[in-house]
């Protein structure tokens, strides 16, 4: 396809999809048994497959991505995202500069890893695993961290922590980041 078009839908049954080098305003997938890849993107991007991974190792833009059996693994250098799968685990990176708009990242059975190159307003939940979130040393944030059975461990001294939370501000405080699971640990990590 030429490199600037809007991709208005993109559809399997039973096959991958790989989309390269596109920089459209939309760039919509969708597949049912089969796998998602899409590389070097810029535009709006609603990704959607029923049993299958999602990999998009370099997108500038919104996002987003959907699966209900598989893994999901993103790069997105600017934008929000919205990210969701019932069975798989999900990492994701978020770069470039910060948005308003509150980013939602969720799993059901499988571990959430977040590496953030700003604070930005963010939603995480997961409810049998693991999540771990990195954050730049200088950042700025308000955080709340809840898990039900585990324990939440921080490299930021300011949160307050009790048996199965953290909570507080990181540096002066900032946009709301807030992580949930209710069986698994928290993490969150400086670099």
């Amino acid at each position: 396809v030429p490199k600037n078009c809007v991709l208005d839908r993109i559809e399997t049954a039973n096959g991958a999809i790989r989309v390269e080098g596109v920089n459209g305003s939309r760039i919509n997938l969708v597949t049912r048994n089969g796998a998602d890849d899409v590389l070097d993107t810029t535009g709006e991007l609603p990704v959607e497959t029923s049993n299958g991974s999602i990999e998009v190792p370099s997108h500038n833009g919104d996002a987003r991505l959907k699966s209900s059996n598989g893994r999901i693994r993103a790069d997105l250098a600017d934008g929000s995202a919205d990210v969701k799968t019932s069975n798989g685990k999900i990492e994701l990176q978020l770069g470039g500069k910060s948005t308003d708009k509150t980013s939602r990242v969720e799993t059901s059975n499988g571990s959430i890893e977040l590496d953030l190159d700003n604070a930005r307003p963010l939603n995480v939940r997961t409810s049998n695993s693991a999540i771990r979130l990195t954050l730049p040393r200088n950042a700025n944030a308000e955080v709340r961290a809840e898990t039900s059975h585990s324990s939440v461990n921080s490299d930021f001294d300011s949160l307050t922590k009790e048996k199965h939370s953290a909570y507080g501000k990181i540096g002066s405080g900032g946009p709301m980041i807030e992580l949930r699971t209710s069986n698994g640990s928290i993490s969150l990590r400086s670099r």
